[in-house]
């Protein structure tokens, strides 16, 4: 970077597009230069997962930030870019013109102002081990749902209720869990899930978290069924708080017990994936910080997606999520080791249930990798695929919906280097 820093601290912050086409989300952020004119950062290396969605041409902002101590960083200037012209300038042509970016930084008059140049000395895309590597290798991806069954959604009988039940309509809660379930239980040779209601009242008893069930129920239809007939048992009743601890604590056990199978066999490889449906704020913040920040510490194979359902002001949730790159920090200091949570407002994507479970389920893979690379365990052999008979072989009905495949296709994850 030339001709923009004055004793400056520089970092730079990578963005990607949201799918809204309008907003960004932070993904990555790197070293700070201190005290630099002409700043020349250190190699990264940075999952295309995590950088683009695996979308080599979606659109990324790269910020450059000058760093101060009281956390009132001062906007540099900024590019917008792709993967692909990131690779294409870091090719390592002579020509200094051809390896660069414009820097420009809006004034406060609102103009667009040149404010130096962003060179690529570097850029490639490498492939790394996949998730697809562990799953051929027969890792298990267990599912728990998980369901928020507090007031504040409204009583099913009332046409504004989230848990409205309507023949002819499913409600958000309901289509989340179809798809998601059809979407993991592909990934489980079982098809057995967990599903735990929270926040409800059983003849007047106050249920912190129960199973809708009392046994696992097989797939997505198993889940929804599920989900269903819990308005049916007898003194059911809506009712608070919104507390997730009990939720996490029973996930986080689940968890432990697969990690305790595969020190005991290695090969019989497993991770855990939570579910949480929501509509509002969580009343135990503290306690849930807490506890993730202990599941990444005993290193629990366990990822934890929360869908926020309705219109309730979700800004909270944030504080979970650690795609901002602040890991989470629990009431006595302790660190997580790794970003586990993934938050995403179902009226972000208009309704859609099949970009919410794209959206909720993208970060999977890179925390599946990032547990099993700081455990030790590599992937497998993979499994050799069974032979069928021609009476054995048969097609999928075309239901109209798009099929989403965690962790994308092919048997290769890339990462791109800088």
């Amino acid at each position: 970077m030339d001709g923009v820093f004055s004793k400056s601290d520089p970092f730079y912050v990578i963005k990607r597009m949201n799918p809204d086409g309008t907003t960004w989300n932070t993904v990555h952020k790197s070293s700070i230069i201190r005290n630099n004119l002409n700043p020349q950062w250190p190699p990264d290396t940075i999952s295309l997962q995590t950088l683009c969605n695996g979308d080599v041409n979606r659109k990324l902002q790269i910020q450059l930030v000058d760093w101060d101590r009281d956390g009132s960083h001062d906007d540099m200037g900024c590019i917008e870019t792709t993967v692909a012209e990131l690779v294409d300038k870091g090719r390592g042509s002579s020509s200094s013109s051809s390896s660069s970016f414009q820097v420009t930084r809006t004034t406060r008059r609102g103009k667009s102002k040149k404010a130096g140049t962003l060179t690529v000395r570097h850029a490639r895309i490498v492939n790394q081990t996949t998730m697809l590597d562990y799953i051929t290798g027969g890792c298990q991806l267990s599912l728990m749902v998980a369901v928020d069954f507090t007031l504040s959604n409204g009583r099913p009988s009332n046409s504004m209720s989230l848990h409205r039940q309507d023949p002819t309509k499913w409600n958000d809660y309901q289509r989340a869990i179809s798809k998601i379930g059809v979407i993991l239980q592909e990934y489980d040779t079982d098809k057995l899930f967990p599903i735990w209601g929270f926040g409800a009242k059983i003849n007047s008893v106050a249920q912190p978290c129960f199973p809708l069930m009392q046994h696992e129920v097989y797939g997505a239809q198993g889940l929804l069924d599920a989900y269903n007939q819990t308005f049916s048992i007898p003194g059911f009743d809506l009712s608070g708080p919104t507390n997730f601890s009990p939720v996490l604590k029973e996930a986080y056990g689940r968890a432990m017990r697969a990690k305790q199978r595969m020190l005991v066999d290695p090969s019989k490889q497993e991770y855990c994936v939570l579910v949480i449906l929501t509509d509002g704020v969580i009343t135990d913040m503290a306690k849930t910080i807490d506890i993730i920040c202990h599941t990444t510490q005993t290193d629990a194979p366990l990822s934890i997606v929360i869908v926020g359902v309705g219109k309730a002001d979700f800004a909270d949730m944030d504080k979970l999520d650690g795609d901002g790159g602040q890991r989470l920090r629990g009431s006595k200091g302790q660190m997580a080791k790794r970003d586990i949570v993934q938050f995403v407002p179902f009226r972000k994507f208009g309704g859609s249930a099949e970009r919410l479970a794209a959206e909720t389920l993208c970060e999977i893979p890179d925390q599946l990798l990032e547990y099993f690379k700081q455990v030790g365990i590599p992937p497998n052999p993979p499994i050799p695929a069974p032979e069928f008979t021609d009476e054995e072989i048969f097609l999928d009905p075309d239901d109209g919906e798009e099929d989403i495949v965690v962790g994308g296709g092919g048997g290769t994850e890339q990462e791109i280097q800088l």
